[in-house]
Order: structure tokens, then C-alpha cells, then sequence
């Protein structure tokens, strides 16, 4: 019979685990902590172990960083693999292959799984921000076009997990007006002007402007909980009017507090009024 795999949590293997679990645990729960290879060793469990032994089967099988060190500090007192396995500790195979990780690493902490190889190097990495700084409006789909270029074929998820490792994660860009040459020359003269003014001079200032108010409009994403089907129902759908009436109101504020708000008539600004 092949041996099976085993996955469950790391407990000690003492006698008052050994009852707690017996008493907790059906047969079928603890024959599903065995992940087994192949139908006949199913068949072979079902048939020929019981509860008890499926239990302890478990118990032993848990290594624990406890009973790891108790393994290492057996042998390094002269103890052999036979006699550590004599005494119940783990299988044969666990206590030989603890023993060679420890004269080869010096250490009985269990080695992490190298898991699958990486599918970039660090300077086709380094390529990949290049191009993301490059465009930062590129989406994903649209930096993997690049990327095929220095000979990597990954997915859309790759490519942000990359970024995200060189802390460039996709955020909302933020909006600000558009500034001409002339914009930014009359601003900074303005700037250069009245940087010396004091706070009692700036009170004596009324700072004022308008807006309008779209009395019908949406604005953003709005969500609904619907069922499969129900995309166009009255109740799941949000009303939209191509040219909604507007409200244009008039402000002003100063160093004394806020003036009254205004509204303006209909098509009306303040500068033309």
C-alpha cells in the first residue's frame, strides 16, 4: 500500500489528544484527513483500518517543531534512527529524512517548497516598469503587447502582480484643470504679487463664484441587488435624462464669514448679469 499523504493540524500526539479526538471525531472525518493516491487504497482503508488505528495513524504522522528538536537532540546524543523510531516519535522515513535536513541546513525548521519557477527574470522585470512609467495610462492587456517584446508571454494578472511588487499599484487618477501657458504665467504673477499680504489684508477680500446643479442626474456607479434576469427591471434600473434642467447658484465668502447664496434666473451667469 502505498503511504498516504497526510494533511491535518499540528497537534501533539499525547494520550488526552488521542481520547479528545476519539470522542469528537466520526470515522469518516478522520479517514478524510488521509488524502490517498489511488481508489485502492481507499478500498484498503475502508476494509482493513478502523477508527483507532486511523487516529493514531494521524497522531504520529503530526511532527511538530516540538517533537523535531526531541528527534534532533536523540541523535545528536548518539541515539540511532532505529532506536528513535523504537520509541513512537514518527514513521522510520520522517526521523531519516529529519536527521539528513539537519546535518544539512543545521536547522529543523521544515524547508518552504520552491513552488513553481518564475516566468521573468529581474531585468525583464525591470523592462516591464520601464514601459508601465513610460504609459502610465496602459492597462494590463495593453503592458503585456509591450512585454512580449523582451520575450515574456504571461497574463494580465502577472503583469500586475509584477507592478505590484515594484509599487506601482493601478489607482484613480486625479483630476485638475486644464492649464494653458497663459494660465500658468498669470497664476504665478498673482502668486509672486500678493505673497507678502497679510492675514488682515486678505480679510478685507471676497472670494466668489458660481455653479451649476443638474436637478436631474446620476452621479458615479449606482448598485442594485438583482436576481439573473432582472437587468431591466423598473426597480433595477437607474432613470437618465440627456439634457436635465440645471440650477445655477451664486456664493461668495470672506475673512467675516460666508454672504447669502443666490440663485440665478434661467441661462443667466453672474459675469453677464
Amino acid at each position: 500500500m502505498c503511504k498516504p499523504r497526510f494533511l491535518a493540524p499540528q497537534v501533539e500526539a499525547s494520550p488526552v489528544c488521542y481520547e479528545q479526538w476519539r470522542c469528537k471525531c466520526s470515522y469518516e472525518q478522520l479517514r478524510d484527513f488521509l488524502v490517498l493516491p489511488s481508489k485502492r487504497n481507499l478500498q484498503y482503508i475502508t476494509s482493513s483500518i478502523d477508527k483507532d488505528q486511523i487516529l493514531w495513524l494521524i497522531l504520529i504522522m503530526v511532527i511538530s517543531k516540538a517533537k523535531r528538536e526531541t528527534i534532533i537532540h536523540l541523535n545528536q546524543s548518539g541515539l540511532s534512527t532505529k532506536e528513535i523510531v523504537a520509541k513512537e516519535l514518527a514513521s522510520c522515513r520522517t526521523v531519516y529524512r529529519l536527521i539528513k535536513q539537519f546535518k544539512e541546513t543545521k536547522c529543523t525548521v521544515v524547508k518552504k517548497a520552491p513552488g513553481r519557477r518564475r516566468l521573468s527574470s529581474a531585468r525583464q522585470d525591470r523592462a516591464l516598469v520601464r514601459h508601465s512609467l513610460r504609459e502610465r495610462t496602459a492597462s494590463s492587456s495593453e503592458l503585456i503587447l509591450e512585454w512580449e517584446k523582451d520575450g515574456v508571454h504571461s497574463s494580465a494578472r502577472t503583469v500586475r502582480r509584477r507592478l505590484l511588487d515594484n509599487g506601482l499599484p493601478s489607482r484613480r487618477a486625479a483630476k485638475k484643470p486644464l492649464l494653458t501657458a497663459k494660465n500658468i504665467r498669470d497664476r504665478l504673477a498673482f502668486c509672486r504679487k500678493y505673497q507678502h499680504w497679510t492675514a488682515e489684508q486678505w480679510c478685507k477680500v471676497i472670494f466668489s463664484d458660481e455653479a451649476p446643479f443638474p436637478l436631474f442626474a446620476t452621479f458615479g456607479k449606482s448598485l442594485v441587488r438583482r436576481r439573473t434576469g432582472e437587468r431591466f427591471n423598473k426597480e433595477c434600473v437607474v432613470p437618465t435624462v440627456k439634457h436635465p434642467a440645471t440650477l445655477h447658484v451664486w456664493g461668495c465668502f470672506s475673512g467675516k464669514g460666508t454672504g447669502a447664496l443666490t440663485i440665478l434666473p434661467k441661462n443667466t451667469a453672474m459675469n453677464s448679469a
